[in-house]
This record gives structure tokens, C-alpha cells and sequence, in this order.
């Protein structure tokens, strides 16, 4: 019966001790999980990373308004496409001091003209109009 009563506590402290070390596991997975879910916040909010989300927003809304415009739809459709891409470009660009939409390059044709008296000279003016907005 001693024995018994031994082998008893033997098998309860085997047990005591692999709880202790199962919840030491946890608490150590846990910090590495917490940890882990920290960084991976940190890395979508970095300005950088969410600079270009918002680039590749806007070029995504950009390349639909422009199937849009050349889609066989009413015209009333492509206005309001249109509308919705001038109101998304305002608003992104209204807390963005870098904003793509606002810097966003444009074609731009250059037109000579020469009067009369400028034919036989060698400068003449020019003037630069947007093809594009």
C-alpha cells in the first residue's frame, strides 16, 4: 500500500511538473505571437508601405474609370465614373502633402506661332497647352 501511495505521488508530480512546463511553453508562445502580430502591425501602418496601398489604389480606380470612359455605356454612367474619380483624388489628396494625383505628369503640346513680322526673325514665342488634365 505504500508503494502504492508513492507510485501515486510520483505520477502527480510528473504531472504537476508537465503542467508548469506546458504553461511556461504557452506564456513563452504567447509573447513570441504577440511580438509577431506587433511587427506585423508596425509593417502595414509604416507611412512608406501605405504611401504606395494608396498609390496602387488610385492607379486601380484610375485604369476602371478609364475603361469606363471607353466602355459602350451611357454617358451618364461615364460622368458619374468620372465624378467619383475627381471626389477620390481631391479627398486623398486633401491630408497628402506627396499626393500622385496631384503631381501626376502631363502631355502637353507645344504650338509655334509666327506673325508676319516674325517670319524673317529667329525667335518666336511659344506657348504650352495641357492635352490632358
Amino acid at each position: 500500500m505504500e508503494k502504492s501511495r508513492d507510485e501515486a505521488v510520483d505520477i502527480a508530480d510528473c504531472g504537476r511538473k508537465a503542467a508548469h512546463e506546458a504553461h511556461d511553453e504557452a506564456g513563452r508562445t504567447k509573447e513570441k505571437v504577440e511580438e509577431l502580430a506587433k511587427e506585423a502591425y508596425s509593417m502595414f501602418m509604416d507611412p512608406e508601405v501605405q504611401r504606395h496601398f494608396m498609390a496602387m489604389g488610385m492607379e486601380l480606380l484610375a485604369g476602371i474609370s478609364a475603361m469606363i470612359a471607353r466602355a459602350p455605356i451611357p454617358d451618364r454612367f461615364k460622368e458619374d465614373a468620372a465624378d467619383v474619380e475627381d471626389n477620390l483624388k481631391r479627398t486623398a489628396c486633401a491630408k497628402n502633402d506627396n499626393c500622385t494625383a496631384a503631381t501626376r505628369m502631363q502631355k502637353v503640346q507645344v504650338v509655334v506661332e509666327k506673325s508676319d513680322d516674325e517670319r524673317g526673325r529667329r525667335h518666336t514665342r511659344r506657348e504650352v497647352r495641357p492635352l490632358m488634365r
